[in-house]
């Protein structure tokens, strides 16, 4: 066995990784970690990898819109939601509709402090330049949180951009 003709065979050679490959292992080894850290949990996350993993985009998104606006989320620091964006979501997010992107990164984002939720609405900013709808809502909530901050010229510049690409619309 092994030999052919007195000569060994060689092992079959590594399939090496693919990218996919390696994303769907980070994220089934992230789903897992969510599941054991969170076990109220359990079963959100046990949907989400099986979407994930028979790639269906829409229903994956519908499936976060709901659990990011889970009651159990208000009144916390917003880390777990925070950790799904950067282990999760972050590797289909090209797939998704860039208003549901928006919508999902800005009810992330309202459970951050000021600073942070500001960072974190600004980096969606030049993901969603190709949706009017999306930017909108991202410049909406940016200049709702410059207001906050006591930027009041920041708030109305944004709001301006906003209504111009309402007006587009």
């Amino acid at each position: 066995r092994g030999v052919r003709g007195g000569v060994p065979r060689a092992p079959p050679p590594q399939q090496p990784r693919t990218p996919a490959m390696a994303a769907a292992a980070e994220v089934a080894a992230f789903l897992q970690r969510q599941r054991e850290a969170h076990t109220d949990a359990t079963e959100e996350y046990t949907r989400m990898e099986d979407l994930y993993n028979r790639k269906l985009w829409h229903q994956l998104t519908v499936e976060l819109a709901a659990f990011v606006s889970h009651p159990r989320f208000e009144g916390s620091d917003g880390s777990e939601l925070a950790e799904l964006y950067e282990h999760f979501i972050k590797h289909f997010e090209g797939k998704m509709n860039l208003l549901s992107l928006t919508k999902l990164v800005v009810a992330i984002a309202r459970l951050f402090p000021n600073d942070r939720a500001t960072l974190f609405v600004t980096s969606l900013l030049t993901k969603a330049e190709d949706s009017p709808e999306a930017l909108t809502l991202g410049r909406a909530e940016l200049a709702a949180l410059k207001l906050k901050a006591g930027d009041a010229p920041a708030c109305k510049e944004l709001l301006d951009d906003a209504e111009k690409g309402i007006n587009q619309m």
